[in-house]
């Protein structure tokens, strides 16, 4: 019995123009539509007239500012701390224990599995052990942010590094006599920086929207004062949770142009990954010990050999 041959790369299911402008279609319709009702609900009065006395009016609301800023800051502290653990252990899981990584998935998982009440139970234990109040620390809610993103900030990471295939240049590297930070530094974090931008974009919209963690814990986040606003003026609430949607969004894509870059330009991991030569690479620009008619120096100064041959 012969056995069929696999089918070539690239041939695999697809759409044809029109299916993807449906499916496009389909799901800007999902996600606009809740946006756009809520935008033509905050412009009409009883009267059924155009007005924005209401969005007009929100920003004169105290604790606005306040809150903002304080979700402001808490997304950025979230966002880098979600870069800078993810960055080295993908790194780290990958080199060092590549048969294992369902492992690691399934530990990233866990956040999703806790309820946010039993996060918050555990805080308050841990809490009153702590020789310290929690109460006005709003600080506590970066690492539970950072938690809380880790399912889907690691596995946009994970691919990442899977298809840009950095143990070649790591070992590489480390052949040119490069350090671990120098290998993280200058090869891994280049090659992946548009995941790690985008796993830092999901934690910081996950800060801007979650609202059960900082309520039950008493802070005062923009989501938490968008819930209290809407008991007062719901006309307001709408007009300001329909622009919380768009401002991100919009950063987003804003992010997502700017890391593009052109399509010819790749990282070093992912062109020796996919058998292509490296660009000659002065010895000065890299801070290795490479000097010339060394095995080092000629492999720094001819580029990286094809390692798909």
């Amino acid at each position: 019995m012969t056995r069929r041959p696999p089918p070539p790369p690239g041939t695999g299911l697809s759409l044809g123009p029109g299916t993807a402008r449906i499916i496009l279609g389909c799901a800007g319709i999902f996600f606009l539509l809740p946006v756009a009702a809520s935008a033509w609900f905050a412009v009409r009065d009883s009267n059924g007239h155009f007005t924005t006395r209401a969005l007009s009016s929100v920003w004169d609301t105290p604790g606005l500012a306040s809150a903002a800023w304080q979700t402001a800051w808490i997304a950025a502290g979230s966002a880098a701390l979600s870069v800078i653990v993810l960055a080295p252990t993908v790194t780290w899981v990958h080199l060092r224990f590549p048969r294992n990584r369902w492992v690691f998935e399934a530990i990233s998982l866990t956040p999703l599995a806790l309820p946010p009440v039993v996060l918050v139970s555990g805080l308050n234990t841990i809490g009153t052990r702590l020789p310290f109040d929690l109460a006005g620390q709003e600080g506590i809610l970066i690492p539970v942010y950072t938690a809380l993103a880790l399912p889907y900030c690691y596995r946009i990471v994970d691919a990442a590094v899977s298809s840009a295939g950095v143990q070649p240049v790591t070992e590489a590297a480390r052949m040119l006599g490069a350090s671990h930070r120098q290998v993280l530094l200058l090869v891994v974090i280049p090659a992946i920086r548009r995941a790690l931008g985008s796993a830092a974009m999901i934690t910081a919209a996950l800060c801007f929207g979650e609202y059960t963690v900082a309520s039950l814990l008493s802070f005062q986040t923009f989501p938490v004062w968008l819930d209290v606003l809407g008991q007062e003026a719901s006309q307001g609430a709408v007009a300001l949770s329909a622009l919380s949607l768009l401002l991100p969004w919009l950063v987003l894509l804003a992010a997502s142009l700017a890391w593009r870059g052109p399509r010819d330009q790749r990282g070093p991991a992912r062109a020796v990954g996919s058998g292509e030569a490296l660009d000659p690479v002065p010895a000065a620009a890299t801070g290795l010990d490479a000097a010339p008619g060394t095995p080092a120096g000629d492999l720094l100064m001819e580029g990286a050999p094809r390692c798909g041959t």
